[in-house]
């Protein structure tokens, strides 16, 4: 691999979006890119355990052997010092506590469109981001 810097990435929202979409292409990328998916987090266990073995594979495939964690609160993630991005891929109606909590922790933050379903949250976001210095 070259010297691609290494960037650790949350899913929030182990559904379509998150895993059989980004989180694929993001295993079939690393060595390009550097990116890795090392936590996925989800209200569901099922589907979190599922989403897990799915990535995982992906990754084997693609030449790296991979353990991803799981988590089912995605507060319990903000302050890992592990993950760098996190990618907000849940419902739309409940992207603005993770993406704020994201930001106030100081990580980069992938916001899967739509951004929101209100203004308020929208608004919410943007204040967030623009208090944290990073981008969405």
């Amino acid at each position: 691999m070259n010297e691609t810097k290494q960037i650790r990435a949350a899913v929030i929202g182990a559904g379509e979006r998150g895993v059989y979409v980004l989180g694929a292409r993001t295993a079939e990328l690393w060595k390009e890119t550097g990116i890795t998916i090392c936590l996925l987090c989800d209200t569901n266990p099922d589907r979190l355990a599922e989403s897990k073995d799915y990535l995982e594979s992906r990754y084997a495939e693609s030449g790296l052997d991979l353990i991803i964690d799981t988590e089912t609160d995605y507060r319990r993630i903000m302050d890992r010092d592990d993950i760098d991005v996190v990618l907000v891929t849940n419902y739309t109606s409940a992207h603005r506590e993770p993406t704020v909590a994201a930001l106030k922790a100081g990580k980069r933050v992938y916001l899967d469109k739509p951004m929101a379903t209100s203004e308020d949250d929208a608004r919410a976001m943007l204040d967030a981001e623009a208090a944290s210095g990073r981008s969405i």
